[in-house]
């Protein structure tokens, strides 16, 4: 039946690119009647983007169809989510005959829109059957829909034109064949705007006006390699605009069966040597983790990158310890109360986890993300051994402050005796930073962290006088080492032009720093605190009783550290929704990265992150 304001020749496009895409997705499915879930991983890759083929495959031009127009407003969150074409609403200004036309309004409408508005919703440019139409957004909630419906209809007003909400599908059509040895293949921007070509060395050039996809014959074996690593599934890439600049960057996207790509969250996550049962816990916190952030990726164009923003996502990786896992676990999530969790973990918490309110004040305050006992200490991060020592002119420029002095540490917010945020003045400036935010700027390890201040009577160096012509300056300060009793701290070992033994006095009210006061933080742990902790699920997996029995199962791992959730063995669950104002932003730990994704023996177990 043909939709009422939907021209026949769409849908007879519609019509072709689903039965396409229906032959793709059955070549790709694990088994008859099983769900396929796929995920959109964004990958790290800069322009032009190079690839080759391990198999032959397809190139097929992206195409965003109309579907449906205003009376689609009815449909819920989750249908829009779980629907076979991936359709989601967006606003349409109308058509133009000139290009020219169409880029005009879309500067107009960017001056209009809000930074959060211009990020979320990204005007793009797309070709129509008659010319050019500005699009706005793409989003699966009915609200946020008739929000930039409204701003775009002032910019709109102006060019005699009257925006309508509409939902649009990604369809594909335009097959080239791709031998595997025709390669390496190049993907740049084209002139026009969402234009990518195609180019091989055997002379191959294809335009795609709105993007490319390449897919495979067998999306179950290895597809392609790009930037040094392997990939299963798909591979796609689009253009987009910058709304701020003239600029545009490629968007380059695996979508890759989600079993497939918590294979390759755990080869960039943790180690192939560790015990079974925490492995098996790490996919399911992966698995988890990947669904939930799925739910709001609409906005975006991809579910998820490959860095530690959200999960680190290494490709394929051939190692039977990630492939027993994932297998063992597949289709496990948590969830608490019937909806999916939101699955934080990080690396090691140095005896004892956080909970989310702890290091995110004013955050979501999860019943199942509370503090509890980490068993971590097999970690090489238990104790830091190299505490950071600083002057407190550098703490101050550091923390994006001025060097005024005196100055000031305090706490200012406490939740019992753990300070969960410290104050820094000056004469004329005050901030109040949480731990973590503390940590990001400082670059320190966790949040689990205290600070100490050693002044003159203990380091002998006095601050320079600020009436001289060229003040002499500070001694460097080249390392600092703790000096522990057991777990008890009995100094520092600090080395300027020599070396000093400093004890501090730890921060507990206002104290004031001078330029020269040395500021020794030390802590435990690495990354946020969070959810599962890597290094203590191990911990608990080589756990054994006397017969060598292993104690614990992932299972009872999984709800040691996220507490009175349940496994369920269905990932097929309608995902909670989830509004952009409830999602964190995500920040990368680019001091984690040890080596190349060939390299996984010797990755040190990545982190999920957020701040405020």
């Amino acid at each position: 039946m043909r939709k009422a304001g939907v021209p026949i020749r769409r849908v007879v496009l519609v019509v072709t690119a689903a039965l396409l895409l229906g032959a793709v997705l059955t070549a790709d499915s694990v088994s008859a009647g099983e769900p396929r879930i796929v995920m959109r991983v964004k990958l790290s890759v800069r322009s032009p983007v190079r690839f080759s083929l391990h198999q032959d495959a397809a190139a097929y031009a992206i195409s965003s169809v109309v579907v449906a127009r205003e009376n689609t407003l009815d449909k819920t969150f989750s249908a829009i989510l779980n629907s076979p074409g991936e359709d989601a609403y967006q606003v349409e200004s109308g058509e133009f005959e000139r290009l020219s036309d169409a880029l005009d309004m879309k500067r107009a409408l960017e001056k209009y829109l809000s930074y959060e508005d211009r990020v979320r919703y990204s005007p793009y440019i797309a070709p129509t059957d008659r010319g050019w139409a500005l699009r706005v957004g793409k989003s699966a909630d009915p609200a946020a829909a008739y929000k930039i419906r409204s701003a775009l209809a002032w910019v709109a007003m102006d060019y005699g034109l009257m925006p309508a909400t509409v939902q649009v599908r990604t369809v594909v059509t335009k097959r080239v064949d791709l031998p595997a040895g025709g390669g390496p293949y190049e993907v740049r921007g084209g002139d026009l705007p969402g234009e990518v070509v195609l180019e091989g060395p055997s002379g191959l050039r294809v335009s795609f006006p709105c993007g490319v996809r390449v897919v495979p014959g067998n999306p179950l074996e290895t597809a392609f390699s790009l930037g040094g690593s392997r990939y299963r599934g798909e591979l796609e890439v689009t253009k987009k605009e910058s709304w701020s600049t003239s600029s545009a960057e490629l968007v380059t996207v695996n979508r890759v069966d989600l079993e497939t790509y918590v294979e390759g969250v755990l080869a960039g996550e943790v180690f192939p040597g560790w015990e079974m049962e925490a492995l098996k816990a790490q996919a399911v916190a992966a698995r988890t983790y990947a669904l939930y952030r799925r739910g709001d990726s609409l906005d975006r164009g991809y579910d998820v990158d490959d860095t530690v923003s959200y999960q680190r996502y290494a490709g394929e990786h051939r190692v039977e310890a990630f492939r027993k896992a994932v297998r063992e676990t597949r289709g496990e999530v948590l969830i608490y109360r019937g909806a999916l969790i939101k699955a934080y973990y990080f690396a090691s918490g140095g005896g004892m986890t956080e909970g989310d309110e702890e290091v995110w004040p004013g955050g979501g305050d999860e019943p199942y993300l509370s503090g509890t006992k980490d068993f971590d200490q097999i970690s090489p991060h238990y104790f830091w051994q190299n505490p950071l020592a600083l002057w407190g002119v550098d703490l101050l420029g550091r923390l994006g402050m001025q060097a005024v002095f005196p100055a000031w540490i305090e706490p200012a917010m406490k939740s019992g005796e753990k300070i969960l945020a410290y104050r820094f003045r000056t004469a004329t400036d005050s901030r109040v930073l949480t731990r973590e935010q503390i940590r990001w700027k400082l670059g320190l390890k966790s949040p689990r962290f205290k600070i100490r201040l050693a002044g003159t009577d203990e380091t002998g160096i006095k601050a320079p006088a600020s009436s001289l012509p060229q003040p002499p300056a500070l001694p460097s300060i080249t390392a600092c080492a703790a000096r522990r009793n057991g777990g008890e701290i009995t100094g520092y070992q600090v080395t300027l032009d020599a070396e000093l033994l400093v004890k501090g006095k730890e921060v507990a009210g206002p104290e004031e720093i001078s330029p020269a006061t040395l500021v020794i933080i030390d802590g435990a742990g690495y990354g946020h605190g969070v959810g599962l902790s890597q290094w203590g699920a191990q911990g608990m997996a080589l756990m054994r009783n006397d017969s060598g029995t292993p104690l614990y199962s992932y299972i009872d791992i999984l709800k040691h550290y996220y507490s009175g959730v349940e496994v369920a063995d269905n990932y097929n669950l309608p995902s909670a929704p989830v509004g952009p104002e409830s999602i964190p932003i995500e920040i990368s730990n680019r001091g984690i990265w040890l080596g190349g994704p060939e390299e996984a023996c010797k990755l040190e177990p990545r982190e999920t992150f957020r701040c405020d």
